[in-house]
């Protein structure tokens, strides 16, 4: 580079006439080149050539540093809360000296930039599209946003204090936005803080399906209900082919509480959303009185009962059913409920079998239940060995229950059975009840040594738990086959001990249909034998039959139909006495009270009412004509039974017609 100029001396303002110099290995860019003279031992600096090119050298200039140019390279200090930007002037050349207090202001100064985090607390909020994160300035105006959660009201946001983590207990809202500036942190925590007002209850239908169109549903799809609070909700019924719906649980296999009865539920503020199960059980087994069980009855479980130990560990509630075939072993059980703590539950055999079970008890109220008031049915049960020894005169006692005092045994059979007894009242099937029973089939034998009590072939005492229940009534199409040893404590003739075939009580409103007793007697003892029952008040017999085989030696009378009847009805119903020595005359005195009806009635022995073709009465007549009587029928006791049976309510005047023969009987 050849460069051959005068310049002024900066510092000594001479003319300096440099000789010509070559620059090599120059590389194009800018640099710089500093020329000294020496003078008196003094060094200065004279010239300073800026090179940017080959063959170009640029004379160097006086900075003048007066130009204010905002770019980042000349920033000193950036803005802050307090002050604007800082910056250096800067020369034309674009140089500037950072050692220089040459600066600049420029900008505002900077605003405080706050941060809020929300905590929806399992909520949810549309308008926070970024997250759940606001950034804002001092001088922006924002407005909280408001979230939602389904069954919850929303009561505002609430600061968590970053010193020690407490959350405010003032809401923080959009009033304590306009004092932001008195905060003491810029990044602020809200958290969400709810009121459940309403209940979400989800259902499974557990293979069913709903099809009630509900206002309350918010997802279809999901079945998902919504209620009120403090409010009793009904669940919609849903439907299941095959099956009868039992209720909702909270569990698949049944959990019942309280709250859930059948399909209405009760629920609190401090209850959380739940999810509910359909309960079913086969139209097979279907109870007929299942409708009344849920709306009538608590109960809390479901039990499913497949071992000796699930059997031996069941509570006196629930709904149990059971797996299969259960062998007790002859264990000793501990009869299922007490007066204190009866059975509420529903028992359901579904068809299974319970065997080898061996009850021996000094508890007044003995069987395999001991009270119950619950509902038992499609349950076997065999081989069952029951023993009181209770000395108690109102013990009651008997194979399925000491008492039922309300609900219905349906489709139960117990089968080589044995009852063992001294005192109280005792029913092959139980001692005392007030519950309804359908197609139930006893075979049981008594053993009734030294006995001071009563008792009989199916139950011993038979009531009504509710008059206005006509299902507690009913006792329907079962039968009972009865082998009975008894003898008594004492032969003295004021012992009043007394043995029926069907009932020893029966009174207020029971119905009996279709029934049949088939009593075998032996032993020797001073008892009163009845045939129905004892006494019976208030109750209709129809369409039943009772066949009673044997004897007992020394009893002291025999009542064909009852010892005592009240305002009662035997309609085409027969009994038949296998021993006739012991049946007096007197029998029929019984009926000192008139009767309801004596339409389609008979009241003695060795006559099925088959065999009746016309029976009238009219004009204090009675006419009887039957096609056939047994051959070993006794005609005159027969004429004389029926005469002193109708004299009592008004007949004065008997014909009897068998066959081709013809028989009166008159005052």
């Amino acid at each position: 580079i050849k460069y051959n100029n005068e310049y002024s001396d900066v510092n000594n303002n001479q003319t300096i006439k440099l000789n010509e110099f070559t620059l090599e290995g120059y590389t194009p860019g800018k640099c710089e080149i500093k020329i000294y003279i020496e003078e008196d031992e003094t060094i200065y600096e004279i010239i300073k050539i800026v090179v940017t090119e080959p063959e170009q050298i640029q004379p160097d200039h006086i900075h003048n540093f007066n130009l204010e140019v905002v770019d980042g390279k000349y920033l000193c200090q950036e803005a802050t809360y307090d002050s604007p930007s800082l910056y250096y002037k800067s020369c034309e050349c674009g140089d500037f000296n950072k050692d220089s207090q040459n600066v600049f202001l420029y900008g505002d100064k900077l605003l405080k930039e706050y941060m809020i985090t929300f905590d929806l607390d399992g909520g949810e909020c549309d308008s926070l599209s970024n997250g759940l994160i606001i950034k804002f300035n001092e001088n922006e105006k924002i407005t909280l946003p408001v979230p939602n959660k389904l069954s919850y009201e929303f009561l505002g946001w609430y600061q968590i204090d970053q010193s020690n983590g407490e959350e405010s207990k003032e809401p923080f809202d959009d009033k304590s936005l306009e004092n932001i500036n008195a905060l003491e942190y810029l990044n602020i925590h809200l958290v969400a803080k709810w009121q459940k007002v309403k209940v979400v209850i989800t259902l499974d239908v557990n293979g069913g399906s709903i099809l009630e169109n509900e206002s309350n549903i918010t997802d279809p799809t999901n079945n998902q209900y919504l209620y009120d609070l403090n409010s009793d909700i009904k669940l919609p019924l849903p439907e299941r082919e095959g099956y009868a719906f039992m209720g909702w649980s909270e569990t698949k296999y049944g959990a019942w509480i309280d709250k859930y009865t059948y399909n209405k539920v009760k629920y609190h503020t401090d209850e959380e959303d739940v999810k509910l199960y359909a309960l079913w059980i086969c139209n097979e087994y279907k109870h007929y009185c299942i409708e009344d069980t849920f709306e009538n009855n608590p109960w809390h479980y479901i039990y499913y009962v497949s071992s000796l130990n699930d059997l031996m560990s069941l509570p006196n509630n629930g709904y149990v059913y059971l797996e299969n075939d259960i062998n007790v072993r002859n264990k000793e059980w501990t009869p299922l409920g007490t007066l204190d703590n009866p059975y509420m539950g529903y028992f359901d055999g579904c068809g299974y079998t319970i065997r080898n079970i061996k009850i021996n008890s000094d508890n007044n109220e003995v069987g395999f239940f001991g009270v119950t008031e619950g509902y038992v049915y499609n349950l076997n049960l065999v081989n069952i060995t029951v023993t009181s020894t209770s000395d108690e005169n109102d013990s009651y006692v008997g194979t399925l229950f000491g008492v039922h005092n309300k609900g219905k045994i349906y489709n139960v059979t117990i089968d080589n059975a044995q009852v063992s007894a001294k005192v109280g009242t005792v029913g092959a099937l139980g001692g005392k009840s007030n519950g309804a029973y359908e197609k139930v089939v006893v075979n049981c034998s008594l053993k009734l040594d030294d006995f001071n009590g009563n008792a009989s072939g199916f139950i011993g005492e038979k009531s009504v738990h509710s008059a206005n229940n006509p299902d507690y009534s009913k006792v329907l199409k079962c039968k009972s086959i009865v082998t009975v040893e008894i003898s008594s404590k004492n032969n003295n003739i004021n012992t009043n001990i007394a043995l029926s075939a069907l009932y020893y009580k029966v009174y207020n409103k029971v119905l009996t249909e279709e029934t049949v007793v088939e009593l075998t007697l032996t032993g020797d003892a001073n008892i009163r034998i009845n045939g129905f029952s004892d006494e019976i008040d208030n109750s209709i017999i129809k369409d039943s039959y009772l066949i009673i085989n044997g004897k007992v030696s020394n009893n002291r009378e025999t009542s064909v139909f009852a010892n005592k009847c009240n305002n009662s009805n035997f309609e085409n119903c027969y009994v038949y006495f296998d021993d006739l020595d012991n049946l007096y005359y007197d029998v029929f005195s019984i009926y000192n009270e008139k009767m309801n009806s004596i339409d389609q009635t008979l009241f003695s022995p060795l006559i099925f009412y088959e065999n009746v073709e016309e029976f009238t009465v009219s004009d204090n007549r009675l006419y009887i004509s039957l096609n056939k009587v047994s051959e070993l029928t006794d005609i005159d006791l027969m004429m004389d039974c029926l005469y002193l049976t109708y004299n009592e309510i008004g007949v004065s005047e008997l014909t009897l017609k068998i066959g081709k023969s013809v028989f009166t009987k008159c005052a």
